[in-house]
């Protein structure tokens, strides 16, 4: 099976350039690629080689997951791929919507489960000398510009956070190690408790501002129409995210 131009792996999971550049470019080691990429291919149908209707070879597992991490990482137009990987705006934007909700559907109850009892006492003794005793973590909330929000919500979505624009807000709460507990998207009514915790150290600023780095896609407007939509970006982009934090753990 021929992987797509431009990506960074072949596909037999080859490396094509150092570890170092393939981590800058897909945010992550090669084996966590992949190791998304398998279960992708494992799970659903979409992500599967397959020839389309006329008999021609279709795109590679690679190559959409690769159109996928390349969006979230860089926050690229969806048209740029006609050239880099030979995927059409159409199928760039269904790479994004299937690969954020598959990594929902298979990581999410590993990388953004609940906390156990177990949980709660390690991260208890965990923040003790950091913050002081019973602290699980820390909890604030991000506001992600939404460029195409429809008229009939921009006025409980415009909160004045980005002047004008209205905004989709992740509410968070992560420890010192940069793993996010919890993520959810609210609205402004419901942020009372994060501003609550505005005079405590937060360990969730330095989170968000990691995984805002990691993933541009975050960074800027939202392209995305749908709330639901930004919604599954919001969530796989954390879940990816707390990924990258326990593989670098275990290389480090």
């Amino acid at each position: 099976m021929a992987s797509g131009s431009g990506s960074g792996a072949g596909s037999s999971g080859q490396l094509r350039f150092g570890d170092k550049i393939f981590k800058q470019r897909f945010r992550m080691y090669q084996n966590l690629f992949m190791r998304i990429v398998n279960a992708l291919e494992r799970q659903y149908k979409y992500f599967r080689f397959r020839e389309d209707v006329s008999g021609r070879p279709g795109h590679t597992p690679i190559q959409k997951c690769t159109a996928a991490i390349r969006q979230l990482a860089y926050g690229d137009a969806t048209d740029m791929f006609d050239e880099y990987l030979h995927i059409s705006e159409t199928t760039a934007r269904q790479c994004l919507k299937y690969f954020c909700q598959g990594v929902i559907e298979i990581f999410s109850e590993r990388y953004l489960r609940k906390p156990t009892p177990e949980d709660c006492q390690t991260l208890m003794d965990m923040h003790g000398n950091q913050h002081g005793p019973e602290m699980l973590g820390s909890i604030d909330c991000m506001h992600w510009e939404w460029k195409n929000c429809l008229t009939a919500w921009k006025g409980q979505c415009t909160t004045g956070f980005k002047g004008k624009n209205p905004t989709m807000i992740l509410e968070a709460i992560a420890d010192y190690r940069l793993w996010i507990w919890h993520a959810c998207p609210i609205d402004e009514k419901k942020i009372y408790f994060a501003q609550r915790q505005e005079e405590t150290r937060k360990d969730v600023e330095p989170a968000f501002g990691v995984l805002q780095a990691r993933w541009a896609a975050l960074n800027g407007p939202t392209r995305l129409w749908y709330p639901d939509c930004i919604a599954d970006v919001m969530y796989a982009c954390t879940i990816m995210h707390n990924m990258i934090v326990e593989d670098e753990s275990r290389t480090d």
